[in-house]
C-alpha cells in the first residue's frame, strides 16, 4: 500500500487511527491496521481503481433527474428546460446578467409587463 501511494496511507492512518508517524509502528501492526481500513479509504479505492463520487454530487444528480422527469410530464410548449444542479456544480451554467431599474416607475412598468404575461 505504501508503495502505491504513501500520502494516501498516511492520510488514512491519521483519519482512522490518529496515527501520524506510521514508521514508529512495528511492521506487523502497521499491516494489520492497513488491512483494517474501510473500503472507501483513499488507498483501498486507489488500489481497486475506483473513483469516489461525493455524496453531494449524487444528491444533485437525483434532484436533476426528478426535475427532468417533472419537466417531461408537465411542461407546456415554450416552457424553459430546468437548470440542473450538476451543471452548476461542474461550472457549465453561465451567469445571467443582472438587470436593474433607474427609477421606481421603470420597475413598476416591468412588473406590470411580467404580471400581464408580456
Amino acid at each position: 500500500m505504501i508503495a502505491a501511494d504513501k500520502d494516501a496511507v498516511i492520510c488514512d492512518l491519521a483519519e482512522t487511527y490518529h496515527i501520524y508517524d506510521y514508521r514508529a509502528l512495528p511492521v506487523t501492526l502497521l499491516a494489520t491496521l492497513c488491512c483494517g481500513l474501510r473500503e472507501n479509504s483513499r488507498i483501498r479505492m486507489k488500489l481497486e481503481e475506483l473513483h469516489p463520487v461525493p455524496v453531494e454530487f449524487m444528491v444533485a444528480r437525483a434532484a436533476d433527474d426528478i426535475a427532468a422527469i417533472r419537466y417531461a410530464l408537465t411542461a407546456k410548449k415554450g416552457d424553459e428546460t430546468p437548470e440542473f444542479y450538476t451543471d452548476l456544480i461542474l461550472g457549465k451554467v453561465k451567469q445571467k446578467k443582472a438587470s436593474g431599474f433607474a427609477t421606481v416607475e421603470d420597475y413598476e412598468r416591468a412588473k406590470q409587463e411580467i404580471l400581464s404575461g408580456g
